[in-house]
């Protein structure tokens, strides 16, 4: 079950590291430079469609060392 914990976090990191850090940062900097992202709206859809995995994901994990520590 440990096993199954980790692949799901390297998973869960790798989606995030690939997927939502780049569209954060996009956006971080369009904040404080005061840039217009032209393709904002896309950006936050891609960013909205993996907020479902990473949930998942993490949810997987915790359940699998909460099975680990009690069972």
């Amino acid at each position: 079950m440990a096993l199954i914990s980790l692949v799901a976090l390297l998973a869960h990191l790798t989606v995030y590291l690939t997927i939502a850090k780049p569209i954060n940062k996009l956006m971080t900097e369009g904040v404080k430079f005061g840039r217009l992202i032209a393709n904002i709206r896309e950006l936050q859809q891609r960013w909205d469609s993996m907020i479902w995995l990473r949930a998942a994901l993490l949810f997987i994990a915790m359940a699998a060392l909460i099975i680990v520590n009690y069972c």
